[in-house]
């Protein structure tokens, strides 16, 4: 009967234990450097540095940062781009695109 406790207890323990495993690796903004990161308002950014043009009525900046980690403008990319994106890119709505310095 005690083997049967211990089991079910690592049958209910075990799926709570991967969720918090899988939060703190999401929380963990070190991420960012290998996936890609959407940022649809500019106000979720830590710094804009130097206007260098205008897009869509969008200022665009020659670096950005986000979360600690900077970013400097790579072009204009189409929403499609958002999909596809990968590690060490930050899209800013309205398709600006941005690769980590």
């Amino acid at each position: 009967m005690e083997i049967l406790g211990v089991l079910l207890l690592a049958i209910v323990a075990y799926p709570i234990y991967r969720t918090i495993v899988e939060w703190r690796r999401l929380c963990d903004p070190q991420r960012w450097k290998y996936m890609g990161v959407i940022v649809r308002r500019v106000e979720a950014l830590d710094a804009m540095i130097d206007v260098i043009g205008r897009y869509m009525g969008r200022d665009i900046h020659r670096q950005v940062v986000f979360h600690g980690f900077r970013y400097e403008f790579m072009g204009v990319a189409p929403q499609s781009y958002k999909r596809r994106m990968r590690g060490a890119e930050l899209f800013l709505e309205p398709g600006l695109l941005y690769g980590i310095v």
